[in-house]
């Protein structure tokens, strides 16, 4: 049985936020912000974006629209 190292580990979750939970934060649909939308957040908020999309499944869960928040310039609601 081969272990897991910590470069392995690395590059899947590279991959994952690359694709899968990027790919749920943006979009074209209204529960999703756009990619330049995307691009205009610093670091930790894409993040946190990322963060919230893995544990809760999207970014707008807990009665709280984030995408709308980001879309209007409402960071501190999106916060």
């Amino acid at each position: 049985m081969k272990l897991t190292t910590i470069e392995d580990a690395t590059k899947v979750l590279k991959f994952e936020i690359a694709t899968t939970y990027k790919n749920r934060v943006v979009g074209t649909n209204s529960y999703q912000i756009t990619e330049t939308q995307w691009e205009s957040l610093s670091n930790p908020a894409k993040a946190a974006l990322v963060s919230r999309t893995y544990n809760a499944g999207n970014i707008n869960s807990g009665g709280v629209d984030v995408a709308s928040a980001i879309k209007t310039g409402n960071l501190s609601l999106a916060a």
